[in-house]
């Protein structure tokens, strides 16, 4: 049995928290899908949002903390389950800190692949999540603290970190102010923070609409992003901007195979032709018809933040 209170209202910016907006937009979705769990979208539906002042997108609806931590619980086998090596994150990690042993705290671990792939590294190894999903434990060589990163107090061993990571995490936030003095408070002074998360900036929302854009379609993003709104909080809460680009999500970058990239291609230029088509397709196929991603297109933002 699900929680009771699925749903909770957004009422202003949850980053900058004015109530003047720019856009709206309405989801077309009825249905939310989590692994094998199907999820009716609210009654009176779900609109996009963006906040006039800092410019980033939200929904005016999202799932309740305590509602979305159940259905994780009870889909862990299945969600975020695809492997990833992260060979070019650790790298850069390893990198960052001049080869010398580290402490790191990954934010989202899920399975601990990322943590997986710094396992031969010296130092601690530590994961922060709503829940421990299978296979993280084997990764760990430090603390599990379990919670949502933007909880108003985090308990933890107080030792601070080299290196805070939050690869597809900003996306899922509720209390983006909080996150951010969480932040500063595990972070050593001069440590580091990587985030990578959706380009709200990119071509597929500029062109079609945020409320068509494929990265609003998944039940636990909350809000999006440009590069600039997270430089101006993290710089609100003494990060400064080391390093920042724009690049394709890193799935789409492990992507090597033609097949797949050609069937990616053929949706792509069926979507730009006529989207009601495209659409229709799906539907007689059984598919969602949520908008293709593009194997070319760069939607996600990269960047290396540093504690003053």
């Amino acid at each position: 049995m699900l929680a009771k209170e699925q749903w909770q209202k957004v009422t202003q910016c949850p980053s900058c928290s004015s109530s003047s907006t720019l856009y709206s937009g309405k989801l077309a979705e009825k249905l939310y899908k989590c692994g094998d769990e199907i999820i009716s979208a609210p009654q009176e539906g779900i609109t996009i949002l963006q906040c006039n002042n800092c410019r980033i997108y939200y929904k005016s609806l999202i799932p309740s903390a305590l509602f979305l931590a159940e259905v994780f619980s009870k889909e862990s086998r299945k969600i975020w389950a695809e492997p990833y090596d992260f060979f070019y994150e650790s790298q850069l990690l390893k990198n960052l800190n001049h080869h010398q042993p580290f402490d790191i705290l990954d934010i989202g671990a899920s399975h601990g692949h990322l943590l997986k792939a710094l396992s031969n590294t010296e130092g601690r190894r530590s994961a922060l999540d709503i829940i421990q999903y299978p296979g993280l434990q084997p990764y760990l060589k430090g603390e599990f603290i379990q919670n949502f990163i933007d909880a108003p107090q985090l308990v933890w061993s107080g030792e601070k970190y080299d290196v805070v990571t939050m690869f597809d995490i900003m996306e899922h936030l509720y209390s983006p102010k909080n996150v951010f003095k969480n932040l500063a408070s595990l972070v050593k002074d001069n440590g580091y923070v990587l985030i990578e998360t959706g380009d709200a900036d990119n071509y597929w929302p500029q062109k079609y609409g945020m409320e068509d854009w494929w990265y609003v379609k998944f039940l636990e993003h909350h809000i999006f992003w440009n590069s600039e709104a997270i430089k101006k909080i993290a710089e609100e809460h003494g990060f400064t901007t080391l390093f920042w680009e724009i690049k394709k999500h890193k799935s789409r970058r492990a992507i090597s195979g033609h097949f797949e990239n050609l069937n990616q291609m053929l949706k792509m230029g069926l979507y730009i032709f006529s989207p009601k088509i495209y659409l229709k397709i799906a539907k007689l196929n059984a598919k969602s018809g949520i908008q293709p991603w593009s194997p070319f297109t760069n939607d996600h933002i990269f960047i290396i933040l540093q504690k003053k």
